[in-house]
């Protein structure tokens, strides 16, 4: 191959940039494939790129993987990489990238291959770690870290693994295909179950057989694992006895006792195809959007309530609920598992118009209802309960009040047309809106509009003392215990009802995939 030819040169210039059109990422994967050498070189550059960048992604090093499984039959699709800029600017720094790539490439790529660790930094967003260079290059068995902040992405070379741990975490890279945890949450998704990554907790001992599977470890309290695909196999630490778990099984380990099983928590873990739209968001700006538009919801006349965890605010009063990273590194959010988990509050409003959005994460959708904001009882005109049922729609009930029959198909009380069963284990953004005179309930996920069912009556809304989660408290009904099981990032209600295009406008700045 001659030396960067101007063909391939504009070929990878656009894949670092991410403006290939089909054509030439067709061109490009072609000459990728046919051509050993032609592939080497775009290892180098992309590598080099990746460290020139800050981008710790090392996305030569996927594309190879990438072309390897497309020799293999698994895979038609180029890879692609986050760009680091747009516009002419960011044409600007990937010719200069190229230029200087093409007097070093040759030594890069030699000195990859020659010093490639069995334990290295794949990816980082918002990450604060002790112990840990942020860099692709460094080694990191032996070493034992203490992630602060953020989620990294660790890449175990001889096990074939991608890792995602979440903060606040503590952890040891024993050896190339061994991590410990002390506290925290790891995933793994594990290629090749010949090879075996093992995960060690103060409870468990897990030994994957080519899977992803998740262990979440509170210290000092119990270890969870979680299998999502394939099976592992795992054991109290320290005992001879192993049992194997297939997928949609977990089990929780304590101190105390053996495994028991527990619901799967899918939505609990970041997973490795999630961190990327992540990183992307976080490059793009998206915390300063979020926090600006934050800002601008605290300011709104018409705001009753907004609670964002990021304090002990007062008249909030958590039970059992953990407070966890949010949807940034920055931001926090309770996460409610067991059934008791619930944070109480008084909004303390009656009101013609309502608006209600919340950022959520769902793990499951348990049988029956999951409770997003449900007022204390049941007894009184206009009293508001909004929930997520267990086909995954939302419903938004008020007391005294039903939807027209011909605006409900199956329900007494309005519910949204589309489930967000498909959004589990991302962050969602939900909103409802009410107007008394209209006598209208709209609907919205992510920012579009689902629905509107019209009510019968018109009464105001009723906001008083509440719970968010779980709602385990007996409404007249003797009803109760409604379950949720997830992460609630905020919970904001407003006094007005906000148009299609705030509320897309709220989505867009507080989302935090790119």
């Amino acid at each position: 191959m001659k030396p960067l030819d101007s063909q391939f040169e504009a070929l990878v210039a656009g894949y670092l940039e991410g403006r290939l059109t089909d054509q030439d990422e067709a061109v490009l994967r072609t000459r990728l494939h046919e051509d050993s050498s032609a592939l080497s070189r775009f290892v180098a550059l992309s590598d080099l790129h990746a460290l020139l960048t800050g981008d710790s992604a090392l996305a030569g090093q996927i594309l190879a993987d990438g072309d390897k499984s497309e020799r293999n039959g698994t895979s038609n699709a180029l890879p692609k990489v986050v760009p680091f800029s747009s516009g002419s600017r960011g044409r600007f720094r990937s010719r200069t990238l190229l230029q200087l790539a093409a007097s070093i490439c040759i030594a890069a790529s030699a000195l990859w291959l020659c010093v490639r660790p069995d334990v290295s930094l794949f990816r980082e967003v918002g990450g604060e770690i002790t112990g840990l260079s942020l860099t692709g290059f460094s080694e990191l068995v032996g070493h034992e870290f203490e992630l602060k902040k953020g989620l990294v992405e660790l890449r175990f070379r001889q096990a074939d693994a991608l890792v995602v741990i979440e903060a606040p975490a503590k952890f040891t890279v024993q050896d190339a295909k061994t991590v410990r945890i002390e506290n925290g949450r790891i995933t793994a998704h594990v290629r090749d179950g010949r090879q075996g990554l093992r995960v060690i907790t103060p409870h468990t001992d897990v030994l994957d057989l080519g899977t992803r599977f998740g262990v979440d470890v509170r210290s000092g309290e119990r270890s969870e694992v979680h299998v999502f695909e394939g099976k592992v196999e795992a054991g109290a630490a320290g005992g001879p006895r192993k049992e194997l778990l297939s997928e949609n099984q977990a089990v929780r380990y304590t101190n105390e006792s053996g495994p028991q099983p527990m619901d799967i928590r899918a939505g609990s873990f970041i997973r490795p195809e999630e961190m990327k739209p992540l990183v992307a968001g976080t490059r793009n700006g998206q915390v300063k959007r979020a926090l600006a538009i934050h800002a601008a919801l605290k300011k709104d006349p018409a705001l009753i309530g907004l609670v964002d965890f990021e304090s002990r605010q007062e008249g909030i009063d958590i039970k059992g609920a953990r407070n966890v990273q949010g949807r940034f590194p920055s931001f926090n959010a309770l996460e409610f598992v067991d059934s008791e988990d619930n944070a109480s509050l008084d909004l303390h409003a009656s009101v013609s118009q309502l608006t209600l959005l919340s950022w959520v994460r769902l793990d499951q959708v348990p049988d029956g209802i999951s409770s997003l904001y449900h007022t204390d009882g049941w007894n009184k005109p206009g009293q508001v309960h909004w929930m997520i049922l267990k086909n995954g729609q939302m419903r938004f009930a008020m007391f005294g009040e039903a939807a027209e029959e011909a605006a409900a198909s199956h329900a007494h009380f309005p519910e949204s047309r589309a489930p967000v069963l498909g959004e589990l284990g991302r962050w969602i953004h939900l909103a409802a809106v009410y107007d008394s005179q209209q006598k209208l309930v709209s609907f919205f996920v992510n920012g579009v509009f689902d629905s509107s069912v019209k009510m019968t009556g018109g009464l105001p809304a009723l906001l008083g003392k509440a719970q968010i989660g779980n709602w385990n408290l007996k409404d007249a009904h003797g009803t109760g215990n409604r379950r949720f099981s997830g992460r609630v990032d905020e919970l904001v209600a407003l006094s007005r009802a906000l148009s299609p295009q705030e509320i897309r406008a709220q989505y867009e700045a507080g989302t935090p995939y790119q």
